[in-house]
């Protein structure tokens, strides 16, 4: 599969392209077997930058990523 450069003004789609929190985390296998959520991945998916999500808290629940997608 080839990935091209997202169209202008794509920001979704460019922020997927992007380094993300749950890259190199070690609870990311857990969270996607458990659908988990934590601050720093609720942080990137409103969009804020990689300064941000870097230094929130990694303490993935349920009700963090229930709480992501109710405002998604």
């Amino acid at each position: 599969m080839t990935l091209e450069a997202p169209a202008a003004g794509d920001d979704a789609v460019a922020a997927l392209l992007e380094d993300g929190p749950c890259d190199d985390c070690r609870h990311a296998t857990r969270c996607g077997r458990e659908l988990l959520a934590c601050d720093a991945f609720a942080v990137w998916v409103a969009g804020r930058g990689s300064k941000c999500w870097q230094t929130a808290p990694r303490l993935p629940t349920r009700e963090r990523l229930a709480a992501v997608f109710k405002r998604a």
